[in-house]
């Protein structure tokens, strides 16, 4: 991947003065490789590259023969070499045969109707000369970011928030509405963004500007559910060869690269697919990267010894610690652009540094929960609606709420209050598989909020701060509005943000997720539910698609969500000095946002929690009421803790570095595309 920035003069007038040097450099580490400018009339593109296809030729920007159009692009296009032989045989005559020519070239014939051919993940900017407009565009699923902001009469545009901020048109601060919906939602969803002003371009929508003022964005794909019960009747088996056929397809395409090419694995289905379908096509056998744990609970290094030696694989461990969570956790602030509620995002940035080592590019298991109902919370969803209008349901979903009763208390979302069902159904249209994060996320509102950031968010709607087709999804089975609640909510803000991209591309490797691909995407949404998934086994197609490919402790093992210690590395005696100054009553009350009592019975409650974690070696991630307190105040500290990490950053000047050079004003035209020093 790369990143990408620019300005865009809405009125056609000159740019204003803004500092080109400083929005690139911090963008470096999306790509080391190269950097490239356009400059002219009304307009600036840059972009550092991380080059992966045709290294020394395929430099950015790219121009089309006739020097019109102008095009920078983070992400890669998948078919590229065919589409480079099919614009040729239409006259075409490409530069390089990098995958952002094939781009510059199908934007040269069809505009944005060059989005439906292209087949990829990326975030891209055209700029038409000839009709001094400008085109950005992010792929279907989100896996590249792309960030906005209208200041005056300029559109400005980056990979990241701080090269916004870079440009010293627009000053940082942080939006209470995005805490908000990290509060409800545990994410930013676009178009939202965590700073005031900036606005994040949504999966699978082009913006379109013109010089004349014109700002349009439209949504050009998204994924395709068919209406409740429009299903093709075919044997199961028959979906699962075809799944296996699309999915292995999707592992070749991404394993194409001039650079060394690795993959992530956990043992768990998801990526042991991955590593299965991959192998075959690539020697990646000495490129296998994975995490362990000293803390119980957390490791997986068991399991994925064991898919690893059922494929001929030599992994490399990354053992992690709490400490190094605690140390790493500013920096991941710092890329993440964003308070988070779970640490998980915090060791991958880690694992990225250790494949950073060796290659340029990861493959990864990411998607597969949201596309086929993975997560624990769609068996209960999946559960409860066997049971319903059942005698022998009903008695079963009885003892269930026993159950989760004496575990999670009588306000819980497994079976809903009236007030709770009230907001899923005017926030989402229904109540979601998912509510039983969502639940949690809102939960923390009362547990750490200061009295004033409460009542200014009481009075304020949270359906406001997401966009969503409700009453398309009306139309859709109930997994299947679950599943898109978790794709284009979760997945998108969240596993694919700060979790994925800002982990990987930190220390400049590209993430690709062969579950996400396109063909992927739309074969699943066309799989009936109960195929996709059931109430006693999750992703049953991905089991039965994969059935003598993996080992069958692998097909058989149940889902266990990555996750990592949550809150307890930042309280009690071993805490790092930053966490004890930013978690004291002095810097909580500065702030203004949350309540330093609430926020100090916390501590010490989880410090009182902490050591069981530590030294009960026998003890698993049950679910069960201590677990439960654990992770909802670990979730609490961590949120906390990373809100004033960003807070922090924002006041040291990170986002807003000092000039080394002399602001640019965009006064010469110009193409500029050297090679760094």
């Amino acid at each position: 991947m790369c990143g990408i920035a620019g300005i865009f003069s809405l009125s056609g007038a000159a740019l204003p003065a803004f500092d080109a040097d400083a929005m690139l450099a911090s963008l470096r580490h999306r790509g080391p490789d190269d950097e490239g400018r356009f400059f002219a009339s009304g307009i600036f593109l840059g972009a550092r590259r991380l080059a992966i296809i045709d290294p020394t030729g395929g430099r950015q920007p790219v121009t089309d023969e006739a020097g019109k159009l102008h095009l920078v692009m983070n992400g890669e296009v998948y078919d590229h070499d065919e589409l480079l032989v099919r614009l040729a045989a239409r006259g075409h005559r490409p530069a390089s045969r990098c995958d952002t020519e094939a781009a510059v070239h199908l934007f040269e014939e069809r505009w944005e109707g060059a989005l439906e051919s292209i087949d990829g993940q990326y975030a891209l900017a055209v700029y038409d000369s000839s009709r001094r407009r400008l085109l950005l565009a992010r792929d279907r699923m989100g896996i590249c970011p792309l960030f906005y902001a209208i200041v005056g009469d300029y559109l400005i545009f980056a990979s990241e928030m701080k090269a916004l901020f870079a440009s010293r048109l627009l000053r940082p601060e942080i939006d209470p509405r995005a805490l908000d919906a990290i509060l409800a939602f545990g994410s930013v969803p676009a178009p939202m963004a965590v700073f005031k002003g900036v606005k994040s371009l949504a999966p699978g929508e082009w913006l379109s500007a013109s010089s004349e003022g014109t700002v349009t964005v439209c949504r050009y794909w998204d994924i395709p559910y068919p209406p409740a019960g429009s299903y093709a009747r075919r044997p199961a088996r028959e979906w699962a060869a075809e799944f296996r056929e699309l999915l292995g397809a999707a592992c070749r395409r991404r394993l194409h690269a001039d650079v060394p090419v690795g993959l992530y694995l956990s043992g768990g289905i998801d990526s042991s697919s991955v590593a299965a379908l991959s192998v075959r096509a690539r020697d990646i056998h000495d490129r296998i990267f994975s995490l362990s744990f000293p803390e119980p609970g957390f490791d997986e290094s068991g399991p994925t010894r064991s898919v690893a030696r059922f494929l001929g694989l030599k992994p490399q461990f990354l053992s992690f610690s709490q400490q190094d969570l605690a140390k790493l956790m500013p920096r991941m602030i710092r890329h993440a652009e964003t308070p988070l509620l779970m640490t998980e995002s915090v060791p991958l940035l880690g694992l990225s540094a250790l494949a950073a080592r060796q290659v340029k590019v990861v493959l990864t298991g990411e998607g597969a929960d949201e596309a086929m109902g993975g997560y624990q919370y769609f068996r209960w969803d999946r559960l409860k609606e066997a049971c319903s209008g059942r005698i022998l349901g009903r008695l079963v979903l009885t003892l269930l709420r026993r159950r989760f009763g004496r575990i999670a208390g009588p306000r819980n979302p497994f079976f809903p209050e009236a007030r709770d069902q009230a907001w899923a159904e005017r926030t989402f249209g229904f109540y979601p598989a998912s509510m039983m994060n969502f639940h949690y996320c809102r939960q923390l509102r009362e547990i750490v909020l200061s009295p004033e950031m409460l009542e200014r968010q009481r009075s304020l709607d949270d359906a406001q701060l997401i966009d969503l087709p409700r009453r398309e999804m009306l139309r859709w089975d109930s997994l299947n509005r679950s599943l898109y609640v978790a794709s284009r909510v979760t997945m998108s803000g969240h596993l694919l943000a700060a979790h994925g991209d800002r982990a990987l591309m930190a220390n400049s490797v590209e993430g690709r997720h062969p579950f996400l691909d396109r063909s992927v995407q739309e074969f699943l949404a066309r799989v009936p539910p109960n195929i996709k998934t059931s109430w006693h086994t999750e992703k049953t197609l991905l089991r039965a698609a994969m059935r003598g490919m993996l080992p069958r402790e692998v097909l058989r093992r149940r889902k266990k969500q990555f996750t990592a210690p949550a809150g307890t590395p930042f309280v009690g005696p071993d805490a790092p000095a930053y966490a004890r100054e930013l978690l004291s009553r002095r810097r909580l009350a500065d702030s203004g946002l949350f309540d330093p009592g609430k926020i100090s019975t916390i501590k010490a409650r989880l410090t009182e929690l902490k050591p069981k974690l530590l030294s009960d070696r026998r003890e698993s991630l049950r679910l069960d009421s201590e677990v439960l307190e654990r992770t909802v105040l670990g979730t609490a500290v961590t949120f906390v803790l990373s809100t004033q990490l960003l807070t922090e950053e924002i006041r040291s000047g990170v986002f807003s570095p000092p000039t080394t050079k002399p602001i640019r004003a965009a006064l010469t035209v110009a193409h500029q595309a050297s090679s760094m020093p």
